[in-house]
């Protein structure tokens, strides 16, 4: 649903900005060009049409580079950001200019943002080694990914007092999924550290706004996978212990104690929220 929603408005914004554009050329060109220079303003205007061609495809390929950034493919993120921003508008802008002049190096823009977003469908279908446009296809999930609702658990913290109720729901959880009790306390602690620490350093009054923790347990036979995302200010506790390891060892001790705990911790901001997940081995 997220990519079918990104990809329409996506389309429809660009494309109604394209028409715009294209239909009220010379009133914009003429804002910031004299009546007497009327060739100059012939090639702005022919200049200006040309480029907004390219925001289809550029906000196709914007909306899938932010996208995949916040499903943590970093690497696909950067190699889109260098060939739509850079590469490939520069390499085709210099080629075609060679053939059709001026309007040419506008036109690179075009070329350059249509290739990258084939480029991105050329890899999805690599990926899923079938050539298709499925909005499944596009989005580059693990295998498995949402399978057994039964095994995930949701919840959210809105004020301090509920970061209790919520660990204790977390541990209910994993005995009713047939995990230990020592196993689901475990869990339960991881929570509630992560959460009071969020909801101490993030949750300010100054700021002006509602702020909230989202909890997401997904248990698959031996290991649990914790996704804290909050929209408080930006903490990332992997990178703060890295810089505090050889700190007071009781300093940051719910951070610490959660970090020696679990398995692996991965973090990433994105559109403005903090998303820290962590796998713990039962």
């Amino acid at each position: 649903a997220m990519i079918r929603t990104m990809v329409f408005y996506a389309v429809l914004l660009n494309g109604a900005v394209t028409l715009l554009v294209a239909a009220a050329a010379l009133p914009l060109v003429a804002l910031f060009l004299t009546a007497d220079n009327m060739e100059a303003k012939d090639m702005a205007v022919k200049g200006l049409r040309l480029f907004v061609l390219s925001m289809i495809p550029s906000g196709l390929n914007t909306a899938f580079k932010n996208y995949y950034q916040g499903v943590n493919r970093a690497a696909l993120t950067k190699i889109i950001s260098v060939l739509q921003n850079f590469a490939l508008p520069a390499f085709f802008a210099f080629l075609l200019s060679r053939f059709a002049g001026l309007s040419g190096a506008w036109l690179g823009y075009l070329a350059g943002e249509g290739l990258t977003f084939l480029l991105v469908a050329a890899y999805v279908f690599i990926k899923n080694r079938r050539i298709t446009f499925s909005t499944e296809a596009f989005a580059l999930l693990p295998r498995g990914f949402g399978e057994g609702a039964g095994a995930c658990m949701e919840t959210v913290i809105r004020r301090p007092e509920e970061v209790v109720p919520a660990s204790v729901q977390a541990s209910v959880f994993c005995e009713t999924q047939g995990k230990t009790k020592r196993f689901a306390s475990l869990i339960a602690l991881c929570i509630e550290e992560m959460a009071n620490n969020i909801v101490h350093h993030g949750f300010r009054k100054s700021d002006g706004r509602d702020h909230e923790i989202d909890v997401r347990i997904r248990l698959k036979e031996d290991v649990c996978m914790i996704r804290i995302r909050d929209n408080c200010i930006h903490f990332d506790p992997v990178k703060y212990m890295e810089l505090h390891r050889n700190d007071d060892p009781f300093s940051h001790i719910g951070i610490r104690m959660v970090m020696k705990t679990v398995r692996e911790a991965d973090y990433v901001n994105s559109l403005g929220l903090n998303n820290l997940t962590l796998t713990i081995a039962e």
